[in-house]
């Protein structure tokens, strides 16, 4: 047969169990305080279990304060080099704008200064967009650089009119996808059908400029004179 008084005592503490939270944050009334008070003077298993309570109550708040300070850490640094981002950008636009200038003063074309502008875009790709991008900052630097590169080939083939911009631009885009579309496709977020294929992404993708770079430079060769 149970014990009677084991089982007031068991359901006191469980009563007490459910009123510990409220009685550390002073919100219970004023009779379940003075029953958690009572109850606590005379069970050592109630009063282990607030001792752990108040523990993980400021671990929990040294942790917040933790936390706080870092994330005020972080937003200094962002903000640090978003500054240094805008600077480096303001310094990059002196060059295009002296050439931008002197063309116009000569009288010459534009092409130079379309030449410097794309230059000058390749270089805020390696400087200013890992500055001021907040995700993903390898991946849109590769891209901003390549298409900086490629405006470079456009307008120097333009300048002299070579006609050589795809010869240029497809060897140049299979030779750096080689080595730079891995860091590219796993900065991707792709669908799950076909999350777990990138590196069948990737052949694919560097087979494909491969016969391009192929089909472009034996088409070249066909066209030269004898």
């Amino acid at each position: 047969m149970n014990n009677p008084i084991t089982q007031s005592t068991d359901e006191t503490c469980n009563i007490v169990q459910d009123l510990l939270p409220l009685y550390y944050d002073d919100v219970c009334s004023p009779s379940s305080k003075r029953l958690v008070e009572k109850h606590l003077k005379t069970c050592e298993k109630c009063q282990n279990t607030y001792n752990e309570l108040k523990n993980d109550s400021i671990d929990s708040m040294i942790k917040k304060e933790a936390d706080s300070v870092l994330k005020q850490h972080e937003k200094k640094e962002k903000t640090a080099a978003y500054k240094t981002g805008v600077i480096i950008a303001g310094l990059l636009l002196i060059p295009i704008l002296i050439t931008f200038i002197v063309c116009l003063s000569n009288g010459d074309g534009l092409n130079t200064f379309a030449v410097v502008t794309a230059s000058m875009l390749l270089v805020a790709a390696m400087t200013v967009v890992p500055l001021m991008a907040q995700q993903k900052k390898l991946t849109k630097c590769i891209i901003c650089g390549v298409f900086a590169l490629l405006l470079i080939f456009f307008f120097v083939d333009r300048m002299y009119s070579s006609n050589e911009f795809m010869l240029w631009s497809v060897p140049t885009i299979f030779g750096l996808s080689i080595i730079l579309f891995p860091f590219v496709i796993r900065g991707i977020e792709l669908p799950p059908v076909l999350s777990d294929k990138k590196a069948l992404i990737t052949m694919l993708w560097d087979t494909l400029w491969l016969f391009l770079t192929i089909i472009e430079v034996c088409g070249h060769t066909t066209m030269l004179p004898e």
